[in-house]
């Protein structure tokens, strides 16, 4: 047994398995020679890349989770539908008509749509699956990206816990100089006020959305004192007599080209903690199987 989750045990027999496939795989010469105190770290290492993909697919039970995103691939190892339990109030309600992983297996199977995990891949987008590129896999950890590139269900409880993550305003750019308020300005000068007060708004010229402080600071200062819309003037400078009438541009903010990468490294970090959260709360670990960077295990080395 390596930990429990939820009260329920995890058998060695998946740390024991992840491993052999490890030593048996292309990486298997950059693995450190077993017995060593670098061989005890990896097994600590791999042992939280299992509880956490444990976690989720107990979370994912919880709330009927598929883990395909379009909801129409059930889990290739997933036994007779279950019903659902009712979902924790903090996330989002799941959809209807579920597929349950199986929490007794005694590996955490993959789902063959989706390709082997290399470290990187497209970014999720809507349907997409994805793997995380370096960035990413950084932003979220090392345990919590292995778990989240190798295992459906923590992608699906990623989706639903990260749904509604939005982007923090510090993260964000203070507004530049061009992003100031504009008006719909029509004006026309005048050589006497005679003329200037016969005019109507139809007979000015349009100079469409501009700052009011581009125009000269006599009629700039009339229409500010006026409610948006009203006709003012004449208004004399040494150019002449001003006539002008401004309203204000409305504009819908759209967001920039930068915000789909913050909200997604928002999102990771949401997830990364709610992780942290949920660890602390429903998984226990056994004695020599700390976490690697637990600075009461002989082990170690876990550096930043």
């Amino acid at each position: 047994m390596i930990g429990w989750v939820d009260d329920r045990p995890i058998p060695r027999e998946r740390l024991d398995q992840r491993i052999a496939g490890l030593r048996n795989g292309p990486l298997r010469s950059a693995l450190p020679v077993p017995g060593t105190s670098e061989d005890r770290q990896l097994a600590r290492w791999v042992t939280q890349v299992i509880l956490t993909e444990a976690l989720c697919e107990a979370t994912a039970i919880r709330l009927g989770l598929r883990s395909d995103p379009s909801g129409s691939l059930p889990h290739p190892d997933a036994g007779p539908e279950q019903e659902p339990t009712e979902p924790k109030p903090e996330l989002a309600e799941a959809g209807p008509e579920k597929t349950e992983p199986d929490p007794d297996r005694t590996e955490p199977a993959r789902d063959r749509t989706e390709p082997e995990p290399e470290g990187t891949g497209p970014e999720e987008t809507g349907s997409t699956m994805s793997i995380l590129d370096r960035v990413a896999a950084v932003e979220l950890g090392s345990i919590n990206a292995a778990a989240y590139n190798g295992n459906p269900w923590v992608r699906a409880v990623f989706r639903q816990v990260t749904a509604k993550v939005t982007v923090p305003p510090e993260w964000r750019r203070t507004p530049s100089p061009e992003h100031t308020t504009r008006h719909l300005v029509r004006h026309r000068l005048f050589n006497d006020p005679v003329h200037a007060r016969e005019v109507t708004e139809a007979e000015l010229e349009p100079l469409g959305a501009v700052e009011l402080d581009s125009l000269p600071s006599a009629i700039a200062e009339a229409l500010r004192s006026h409610p948006y819309g009203t006709l003012v003037g004449p208004v004399k400078d040494a150019l002449g007599w001003h006539v002008a009438v401004a309203t204000l541009v409305e504009s819908t903010p759209t967001p920039e080209a930068h915000d789909e990468p913050l909200v997604e490294a928002a999102r990771r970090k949401a997830f990364a903690r709610w992780l942290d959260d949920m660890r602390s709360r429903r998984v226990r670990l056994v004695p020599g199987l700390e976490h690697p960077g637990d600075p009461r295990q002989p082990d170690n080395h876990h550096k930043h």
